[in-house]
């Protein structure tokens, strides 16, 4: 049997569902309505992060479609496994819109766990260089770390600073708390959370290559 895991951390669960809409994976979503259970498969539409929403649309084969906006829906997709629940959605036009759910489960496979940092305590600063499509040259900038793991980092910046960041875009993570690397950590930037907290926009990086265990251990020694 799969082994799944409870996942609740933002920038995990909208990465998982980034992965899930770029591999055009289908969900099978399902109701208990009475006597009935509407079954129905859908695909990832649209991801809109400033509205904190997801959109699905049917499969071709997946009419007549039948939906009680009165009662919960269950998701679940088997490649790769993920499943979760929303309470509250809009269903127009046979598309589905939903707040990103709070937690999800995914499939168990993550080695290291995810390192969080107090809030209430002095952060980590990350020293970066950001590069894109339109700016020619590499702007020099500098975040707050609020986690990381082997695939990824979460770091904030003040909002007049995010306007520099957009998804996609190309990164060289050089230094934390003024201790440079001997080899820059490349990534790119998986989304931009313009609501995050006030005052401040969430970055979410995901690493080109995973870090191995000497890369962690040397993060380690930096807190």
């Amino acid at each position: 049997m799969t082994k799944m895991r409870p996942e609740v951390d933002y920038y995990n669960i909208l990465n998982a569902f980034y992965e899930l809409h770029g591999s055009g994976s289908s969900f099978t979503l399902w109701q208990n309505a009475g006597n009935v259970r509407n079954i129905h498969n859908v695909l990832i539409e649209e991801i809109d992060v400033d509205k904190s929403t997801v959109v699905t649309k049917p499969e071709s084969d997946s009419f007549p479609f039948e939906i009680d906006v009165k009662k919960e829906i269950y998701f679940y997709c088997e490649s790769p496994p993920c499943v979760f629940k929303s309470e509250k959605f809009q269903y127009k036009s046979e598309k589905i819109t939903f707040p990103i759910p709070l937690e999800i489960y995914l499939l168990d496979k993550r080695i290291n766990k995810r390192i969080e940092f107090d809030e209430f305590q002095k952060l980590p600063i990350v020293s970066m260089k950001l590069s894109n499509n339109i700016n020619a040259k590499a702007k020099k900038l500098q975040l707050k770390l609020r986690n990381y793991s082997i695939g990824g980092m979460a770091l904030s910046i003040p909002t007049s600073e995010g306007k520099y960041f957009y998804q996609g875009d190309s990164l060289m993570i050089s230094a934390i708390n003024n201790t440079v690397f001997d080899s820059p950590i490349k990534g790119h930037i998986a989304y931009v959370d313009n609501s995050y907290a006030y005052g401040e926009v969430k970055i979410g990086v995901k690493f080109d290559q995973e870090l191995i265990t000497s890369d962690l251990l040397e993060l380690e020694k930096l807190f």
